[in-house]
């Protein structure tokens, strides 16, 4: 039996993005999880998408607090979890239907506390997509822990690149 993956999402003001991001890790291939959504102070019809997706489906639970930024947002997602794992995914993104199965197959694989997905970026002005992939050595690499603290400090590392945001990883919760 697979284990129970929480995905957190902070949700500000995203009602043009929202449905794509959610429709996404619905579809994911691994299908053991919870979808916890935290509006912190939409002013748009974020609401109104959340309700209907929390109503629809009961993997998502759907929070709604005032406006203490996303850090906040995300410490009170980390509080609601049940899953042995936890990956976060901004409301403005997507991920591919086997994100989820790849990064807990690779922490079980190597017993790790956390694994890191390559990404893309869209960036909407020059309707350009950036690729972040690492190249084929670093495919499936695992770090120690002073490695990974060493690696935050070289610009020019890869594993600067991978750790600089909450995003894109899936975490052991404990």
């Amino acid at each position: 039996m697979t284990e129970k993956i929480s995905v957190i999402i902070p949700v500000y003001n995203v009602e043009n993005q929202l449905q794509t991001c959610l429709d996404s890790v619905l579809g994911q291939t691994y299908q053991n999880l919870e979808i916890i959504l935290i509006n912190y102070g939409s002013t748009d019809n974020s609401d109104a998408i959340c309700r209907s997706y929390a109503a629809r489906d009961s993997r998502i639970l759907y929070f709604k607090k005032d406006n203490g930024g996303l850090s906040d947002a995300r410490h009170i997602g980390i509080r609601q979890a049940k899953g042995a794992y936890v990956t976060y995914v901004d409301a403005e993104d997507w991920v591919e239907p086997t994100y989820l199965e790849e990064l807990y197959k690779a922490l079980q694989a190597h017993k790790a506390d956390i694994a890191v997905a390559n990404y893309s970026v869209y960036k909407e002005s020059e309707d350009l997509f950036y690729f972040y992939i690492k190249d084929e050595d670093y495919y499936e690499q695992v770090y120690s822990p002073a490695q990974i603290i060493d690696g935050l400090f070289e610009e020019t590392n890869n594993i600067n690149i991978a750790l600089i945001s909450a995003t894109g990883k899936l975490y052991k919760r404990s």
